[in-house]
């Protein structure tokens, strides 16, 4: 690849990442809630890392040079230490009424989030609704009444835009299995056992996740293959 094509891609790259925080922005239109611009970085994920990796810039510097006229940066709160992030151009005077108290971002539990995002190996994924534990099995393997994963709701590990896809996966999985979202948040807790981990048990994620404190998970990084390999071998 010559320098002229790498250059080339690199554009298109970020060209890519700038309309994907255009449309987040603008999905969140209307709302009261202000969008953070910490809460924007999340929601880009791996995007957020490519596009500091190819400008060399924070996302406040990249939407204020870039974005300019399809966004719009405010900042709220006692010192004004709040960033948040406007759909299209608005003047100083025309900023919206923002509550200055955010609600808590729902999130998912990471072991039902990883029951749409750890690659399928057979034909279909078992679910503990209880638990949020899962086996891969035979479509044949299926107990009476097992709460299933098809392949079709599991996000291809190269697929664009991964977290917001395995997002609308779990949604319409949500509503075809008319299940209550609240039932499948973080903030659940869920029951301890002692039994093998198909039924339910302590996994190495498990532990590994309860051993560190935030600061470490936020600085963790580890691969799909090791995701599926911690979550399925049981603490000894």
């Amino acid at each position: 690849m010559t320098e002229t094509e790498q250059v080339s891609g690199a554009d298109q790259e970020l060209a890519r990442i700038a309309d994907m925080i255009v449309a987040l922005t603008d999905a969140r239109k209307g709302e009261r809630q202000p969008y953070l611009v910490s809460a924007l970085g999340i929601d880009l994920g791996e995007d957020l890392r490519t596009l500091k990796r190819l400008t060399g810039k924070g996302l406040n510097e990249f939407i204020q040079s870039q974005l300019a006229g399809r966004v719009t940066l405010v900042r709220f709160g006692t010192h004004r230490n709040v960033t948040a992030i406007l759909p299209g151009a608005v003047e100083p005077g025309e900023v919206p009424a923002l509550e200055t108290v955010t609600q808590p971002k729902k999130r998912f539990h990471y072991r039902f989030w990883a029951a749409f995002s750890v690659p399928l190996t057979a034909e279909v994924r078992v679910l503990d609704p209880d638990t949020f534990t899962f086996d891969d099995v035979a479509q044949a393997a299926v107990p009476d009444g097992a709460l299933t994963i098809s392949p079709d709701a599991i996000a291809p590990v190269d697929a664009p835009n991964r977290d917001t896809a395995i997002k609308a996966n779990i949604s319409v999985w949500l509503e075809r299995h008319d299940l209550p979202e609240d039932r499948f948040l973080a903030q659940r807790r869920l029951p301890r056992t002692t039994t093998p981990l198909a039924r339910g048990g302590t996994s190495l994620l498990d532990a590994m996740i309860a051993t560190l404190d935030r600061k470490q998970l936020q600085s963790t990084s580890l691969s799909l293959d090791v995701v599926a390999t911690l979550l399925r071998t049981p603490l000894s």
